[in-house]
């Protein structure tokens, strides 16, 4: 089915299940969203955006707690998000599961608002939306199926609509406004009042005004670069007399190592595994440019109006995870790989990035 007849049916299902039309006096609204932090963090300027068109309203997720990070991003949004409703994919318990869709169903929210995954498919949406029509909310939103297998055979290098402005249109939808093509400039993340939750970090004597943070988080394979290019970066920046942090999560250990080898100065300190997101982004906030591939880590960056730096592969669509702010650059090779939407790359087309040419542009621009 075309994706126009798909989302017919969706928008069919809908109004035959709640009378209930679009209004604008929501008192309460939950969010679901899935997926990773990196899928997180570039809905909150949608969320944010909900939150400026309904400030009176109060506003909640329903979130998979499988990562752990969650925690640091409840104290990042904690400003225009009330509260939060967290299940498991992993737990087998239906009891939990029962659990969290009663304490939903007290609530009674005026509306269920959908942030749908880039990729979600018919079927997925078709259980979401019988999904909330037990929740007891009055009303739903923002259900649909975005890509189609004809999408993904014929447009591997077309540019494709950006993910943070693709949800954030949806609650242009909701609210009658009209859709953008760029990311408003906004306080997503107000890092005002962040500090450090460790004293551990406290003591270590790292901030210049030179500061490179590197991202190495990735879940998938076709988007590490290889641990020599960020070798050869560290070394090229610390020569030129810049301080640098390695990011990542404990998945990321080995690779950090791998990384680390041959590096002897004070200028570098590898936190791999050690600091959550909130401190992470506290890091962050230092930078004086963000160097890394497809992480969350970079979407918050991104979301704070950093310098960065963007590794990619050809393993997704063109644009999609691309940082939006006007001081981020990317680096992505042209071409049609087997990885494509894929988790394993054998190509390696991510390497087709060169270190030196990276390199380069990175004294050109930066030093």
């Amino acid at each position: 089915m075309r994706i126009s007849f798909q989302n017919f049916i969706l928008s069919t299902l809908i109004k035959l299940t709640f009378k209930s039309k679009k209004n604008f006096s929501y008192k309460k609204i939950i969010i679901h969203r899935v997926g990773s932090i990196g899928d997180t963090v570039v809905s909150l300027p949608a969320i944010f955006s909900l939150k400026e068109k309904f400030p009176e309203s109060k506003i909640f997720i329903l979130f998979c707690n499988d990562h752990l990070s969650f925690n640091s991003i409840k104290k990042l949004t904690s400003n225009y998000i009330d509260g939060y409703y967290e299940y498991s994919l992993k737990s087998k318990k239906i009891n939990n599961f029962i659990n969290i869709l009663k304490e939903i169903r007290k609530q009674k929210f005026d509306l269920w608002l959908s942030l749908p995954q880039d990729l979600s498919n018919f079927r997925q949406e078709f259980r979401n939306i019988l999904f909330a029509s037990i929740s007891s909310s009055k009303s739903i939103f923002g259900f649909r199926v975005n890509i189609d297998k004809k999408t993904i055979r014929d447009s591997k290098l077309d540019l494709h609509e950006n993910e943070k402005i693709r949800l954030l249109n949806i609650v242009q939808e909701l609210s009658s406004s009209k859709l953008l093509n760029k990311l408003p400039s906004k306080q997503y993340i107000d890092i005002s009042k962040i500090n450090f939750s460790k004293d551990y970090f406290k003591s270590k004597n790292i901030f210049n005004n030179k500061l490179l943070v590197i991202c190495i988080g990735s879940n998938r394979l076709p988007n590490k670069w290889n641990y020599v290019n960020y070798q050869f970066i560290i070394k090229k920046w610390i020569l030129n007399e810049g301080s640098v942090v390695l990011l990542g999560g404990k998945n990321e250990l080995d690779y950090s190592k791998k990384i680390s080898e041959g590096i002897d100065s004070t200028l570098f300190n590898n936190f791999v595994g050690l600091c959550d997101i909130y401190d992470s982004t506290l890091f962050l906030s230092k930078a004086y440019l963000v160097l890394g591939n497809d992480t969350g880590m970079m979407h918050i960056a991104d979301l704070i109006y950093l310098n960065i730096v963007s590794i990619f592969s050809s393993r997704d669509f063109k644009g999609k995870w691309y940082p939006t702010n006007s001081s981020s650059d990317v680096f992505r090779p042209n071409i049609e790989c087997s990885c494509f939407l894929k988790n394993e790359c054998f190509e390696r087309c991510i390497n087709l990035n060169k270190k030196e040419d990276v390199w380069e542009f990175i004294k050109k621009k930066y030093l």
